[in-house]
């Protein structure tokens, strides 16, 4: 088949998203496919170029407000003329932005089949907020945003979320089209747990202690400032240290945030890491924690459970479907630092149940290995051809 991917967020962009639509991508073509992927610019103006095996038309693009490393094409009027040209089979759209947006107007001009996968609560435009304090101010008041997704997602001729909870929510909120639960998946061949992390320990200088770790963005939906506020409980109780990797609009205000707590010497911030090395640092964690509230899936706990982790995890939209208490992990009442604090401990102090619920971490990522995905989609492709 020949498949156009239009995505407003993409590799070597750091974010979710973005990686798993580039692993998409990537699948497709090693299966075989013609795929092209239609991205924002990191920089410079318009080009095509060959990034790997694929063919990616890249548009010019600003920066997003607080968020560096995250920018949003400004007009890729040309999409409609690349779509002629290319002559697709399917129009894969990823976000309803402008790349999405003038992909979607070009699938309907030239009456091309289009799928449209949602990434998006409306709890994830609080990333954008340069503050913190705003998430329990706004999370009420957004109902004008699952509008805006769900019109969008409505144009499609088929949608996807990654999840069972993310496509139900969709379905709460007036979808009508048909639709389909389909995993961001994972590459298991990266993510494994016999990766060697200790130069990492080495270059950060962590100490030999039992590891929590946190990684993704360090903005205000992630609820990161639980997971500082749990330290002082647990280390009541146990001498651990927390590693917080990424970095986001909120890292001064947890880095201050821990001072506060009395708390910075047993928290290391390390930033983004490359992406050679940062599979790695999940192999000197022993618990992994995902305190977000808002998940429809949560790429890092994928690549927690693909490493062997034990994870805890608050009990919010998609989260449960990963982390099945007293199985590979525990649940926590969202925005409840004590409860965090207890289900660390709970797992840290027993070396048999991490190790159990490590294994058991392991069988549950199987599902979500990135060639089911792959075939998962080019099953939904063939339905519109």
């Amino acid at each position: 088949m020949k498949i156009a991917i239009a995505t407003d967020v993409y590799y070597p962009q750091i974010i979710g998203s973005s990686y798993a639509v580039h692993n998409l991508a990537q699948g497709l073509k090693e299966r075989g496919h013609k795929v092209v992927v239609f991205a924002p610019l990191a920089h410079g103006r318009d080009h095509h170029e060959k990034l790997g095996n694929l063919e990616v038309y890249r548009f010019f693009a600003l920066p997003v407000p607080w968020q560096k490393d995250i920018r949003t094409a400004v007009s890729p009027i040309s999409i409609l003329e690349k779509l002629r040209r290319i002559k697709p089979d399917v129009i894969h759209i990823h976000h309803p932005f402008l790349i999405g947006s003038s992909a979607l107007m070009g699938a309907k001009l030239l009456n091309i089949p289009t799928v449209i996968t949602n990434h998006l609560l409306p709890e994830s435009f609080l990333m954008f907020f340069p503050k913190q304090g705003k998430f329990n101010r706004y999370r009420d008041k957004l109902e004008f945003l699952w509008k805006f997704i769900v019109g969008f997602s409505n144009e499609a001729c088929f949608v996807t979320a990654p999840t069972q909870t993310a496509v139900s929510l969709l379905r709460e909120h007036g979808l009508k089209v048909k639709a389909k639960a389909v995993s961001n998946g994972i590459d298991l061949n990266r993510f494994h747990p016999h990766r060697d992390g200790e130069y990492l320990r080495w270059k950060f200088n962590i100490p030999r202690r039992p590891i929590v770790l946190y990684t993704g963005r360090l903005s205000e939906e992630k609820r990161v400032d639980v997971l500082i506020k749990a330290i002082p409980y647990v280390l009541r109780n146990i001498k651990a240290h927390f590693v917080i990797v990424g970095d986001g609009p909120l890292k001064g205000a947890l880095e201050s945030l821990a001072k506060r707590y009395k708390v910075e010497k047993f928290v290391t911030f390390t930033g983004f890491l490359d992406h050679e090395s940062y599979p790695d640092i999940y192999a000197i964690a022993d618990l992994f924690v995902m305190p977000s509230l808002c998940e429809l899936q949560s790429i890092s706990t994928l690549e927690a459970l693909a490493s062997g982790l034990p994870v805890v995890a608050a009990e919010k939209y998609a989260l449960p479907e990963l982390v099945h208490p007293g199985k590979n992990g525990f649940l926590f009442e969202p925005g409840n630092s004590k409860g965090l604090a207890d289900r660390i401990v709970r797992i840290l102090s027993d070396s048999r149940i991490r190790k159990s619920m490590g294994r058991r971490s392991l069988e549950i990522v199987k599902f979500h290995s990135l060639p089911r995905t792959v075939e998962e989609y080019e099953s939904v492709y063939r339905t519109l051809k």
